[in-house]
């Protein structure tokens, strides 16, 4: 309309350059050149090349996604956290074992969420200082310290090697724990219900002399 100005555009574009055909990202943003009337008599328009960056958003995205992928599907514990072991993911499993929501811990410590393996906090800053994962630890602990876990943490670093996280992964081997418990009171049963047959085999022998 006569007068009214064409508002100012932004738009992702796919171009295909002319110098070996190949498509690529463009940032087109443009804005209106009025005349005295307020009408638009031209357009002033510049495009960025970002395909670099946009291809790296993508990636992002798609290893977000697979990241997010893992930790639902994974069999095992899994957190990852910062230098100052907050919370920056963590799946439902290990989140479980806390006895918390997965997004109650996010931002949250290791000492405010698993209070009751006061152990962990210690181990978790030992590989952030030293840069040297620690793993197989077992570890009592859980909501009513019934629970059993092997525990394993790796420092996550940054390309140029300074550390600024942890990852963990964690099984639950409360089953297993419980399974060498009464494997162990059965064999000391057992080397007891022996000696004491000796003692009897001894006794008769005794009394036959």
């Amino acid at each position: 309309d006569e007068g009214k100005a064409d508002p100012p555009f932004s738009r992702e574009v796919r171009i295909c350059r002319a110098l070996d055909r190949g498509w690529r990202w463009f940032l087109l943003t443009g804005a209106p050149i009025q005349d005295p009337r307020g009408g638009t008599v031209a357009w002033a328009t510049v495009g960025v090349d970002f395909h670099e960056r946009r291809t790296a958003q993508a990636e992002m995205i798609e290893t977000s996604a697979q990241l997010r992928a893992t930790y639902e599907s994974a069999p095992v514990g899994l957190c990852l956290l910062d230098r100052e072991l907050r919370y920056i993911a963590i799946n439902d499993m290990l989140a479980e074992f806390n006895g918390k929501p997965a997004s109650s811990h996010i931002g949250r410590t290791v000492r405010d969420m698993a209070p009751s393996a006061p152990q962990i906090d210690p181990v978790m800053r030992r590989v952030v200082e030293t840069g040297e994962p620690i793993e197989g630890l077992e570890v009592k602990g859980g909501v009513d310290g019934s629970r059993f876990w092997l525990c394993s943490y790796y420092p996550v670093r940054r390309p140029d090697g300074l550390v600024i996280g942890v990852s963990g992964a964690v099984i639950d081997i409360t089953a297993r724990k419980r399974i060498e418990d009464s494997e162990r009171m059965l064999s000391r049963e057992i080397d007891h219900r022996a000696q004491n047959a000796l003692s009897v085999v001894r006794g008769l022998s005794l009394i036959h002399i």
